[in-house]
């Protein structure tokens, strides 16, 4: 490209300068061509300031300051309700004002919930109860904020379309500010653990019961026939191994008797053991004492009532 053309493209009229061509009279302003573009396609492509974009404003100790860029983050937003799906990795957030219009809808990730709701003001947060819902109820109620759990078949009325992320958090946020609506007592750290024992302790019992009922079919196809109850069933099979040649058994069938019975000894000594713990824990706590006075409550049924939830005084 020659000089000339050059020069042609770059005269560029700079905002705020006045610009006159060489016949102008009087002063009157003109814009210049800006290379092979008229007066006013040159009028159009000067460049003009973006609204959205402010001046750095300066403080009273004189430096800049960032500008407020409207971002809806912290405590400027304006909620009132939080209604959030729960999830393993992912969660879905909507957010309602004082007067039920949105506020937020997002997806955040794990890591990143605690620290969202610690910049919001106090507010109604709504959950599912279900899997983890009791711990974070229990770390949000640690920000400042009030959290309601809810039954998932209370909360499916209230979703409007298909099953996703964003509609769940929109029905939940609707469902906590019924009146109607009947909430879930937060368990505490303490309620779980009780829980604990119970759960472990029925799986123990779940796979002893199905131990028995193996030996019990086993038995039965060499004529042996068991009878009901795990107690009978036990004496039976030390019976059998303590005299095998009795009921003519080979070696190899007794050596499978033998694994099993050492297995059924196991889950003797962990159910007894889980027992023992489960009694410790009703002798410590004075609402399970006051449980057994009730007939027909024992170290059981009382700690799984106070484990299970709030009990009435």
């Amino acid at each position: 490209m020659k000089d000339g053309k050059v020069a042609d493209w770059l005269r560029i009229v700079r905002p705020g300068k006045e610009a006159f061509d060489s016949g102008s009279l009087g002063g009157e302003r003109k814009v210049a061509e800006i290379g092979p573009f008229p007066a006013e396609q040159a009028e159009l492509m000067r460049w003009t300031q973006p609204h959205n974009l402010k001046r750095p404003l300066k403080g009273q100790d004189g430096k800049l300051d960032h500008p407020n860029r409207g971002s809806e983050e912290g405590p400027v937003m304006k909620v009132a309700t939080i209604g959030i799906d729960l999830a393993k990795d992912v969660f879905g957030l909507h957010g309602v004002d004082g007067e039920g219009r949105v506020t937020f809808k997002r997806r955040l990730v794990r890591s990143r919930l605690l620290e969202f709701l610690s910049q919001l003001p106090r507010c109604l947060v709504g959950l599912e109860a279900c899997s983890s819902a009791h711990y974070w109820a229990r770390e949000i109620e640690r920000l400042g904020h009030r959290v309601r759990l809810m039954s998932p078949r209370f909360v499916k009325p209230y979703r409007k379309s298909d099953k996703n992320d964003a509609n769940d958090a929109e029905a939940i946020c609707e469902a906590v500010t019924r009146a109607s609506m009947r909430f879930v007592p937060i368990k505490s750290e303490a309620q779980h653990e009780v829980q604990a024992l119970h759960r472990v302790r029925e799986q123990l019992l779940k796979s002893r019961t199905a131990l028995v009922n193996q030996v019990r079919g086993l038995l039965a196809e060499h004529g042996v026939v068991a009878p009901h109850g795990i107690a009978r069933a036990r004496r039976l099979l030390l019976g059998i191994l303590a005299d095998p040649a009795r009921h003519g058994l080979s070696g190899l069938f007794r050596e499978t008797l033998q694994e099993m019975a050492e297995r059924l000894r196991f889950f003797d000594e962990r159910v007894g053991a889980y027992d023992d713990r489960i009694e410790r824990v009703f002798k410590e706590d004075e609402r399970c004492r006051r449980l057994a006075k009730v007939e027909g409550v024992g170290p059981l049924v009382a700690t799984a009532v106070v484990g299970s939830g709030r009990p009435r005084e």
